[in-house]
């Protein structure tokens, strides 16, 4: 599963073009795209959703399903500042390959693998590591791990506790 606003940046044209030698590997393989992304017509296993929206009960449902079938989520941006959606992928046990630039890291945790996104044997790798069902079910478990540190109670928490020290995340008087 593939979610970008910036075909790009968000390197999808390096994720297709990496996909169809994965599929080589995996017959069965598919990928879906969801955003902003060229005409995908014809290339097999490949198939393009364009933009869901979150406020539309249906685009809400696809996505909803879209993530509960995927075995992993890869974006490997160019640059990415954090990468929210890694994080929404992890929470739906779905790990993610994604970039060394930015914050992504922090995002995959240990739920996932970060490459370089212009090296697209590292792509290739990462693509084919968690093609096997059992890897990527185990980095899903630890990517729903590293997703609960970014719920709001838990960021509130951190917060709270940086601010005004370990006490105030408990909810103890000062």
């Amino acid at each position: 599963l593939w979610i970008g606003r910036d075909w790009q940046r968000k390197n999808g044209s390096g994720v297709l073009s990496v996909f169809a030698e994965v599929r080589e590997a995996h017959p069965q393989a598919e990928i879906d795209f969801i955003g902003d992304h060229p005409r995908l017509d014809g290339q097999p296993g490949v198939r393009g959703h364009g933009h869901l929206r979150i406020d539309a009960d249906r685009d809400r449902r696809v996505m909803r399903s879209l993530l509960q079938q995927a075995t992993v989520f890869v974006m490997p941006s160019l640059y990415e500042a954090f990468g929210i959606v890694y994080v929404e992928a992890g929470a739906a046990g779905v790990p993610s390959i994604g970039t060394i630039h930015g914050g992504a890291s922090d995002a995959i945790g240990e739920g996932g693998l970060v490459i370089d996104p212009t090296d697209e044997r590292a792509l290739r790798a990462a693509m084919l590591k968690l093609a096997d069902g059992r890897t990527a079910e185990a980095l899903g478990k630890r990517a729903i791990e590293n997703a609960a540190n970014f719920t709001w109670s838990a960021v509130a928490g951190r917060m709270l506790s940086a601010l005004f020290g370990p006490s105030a995340s408990r909810g103890e008087a000062h």
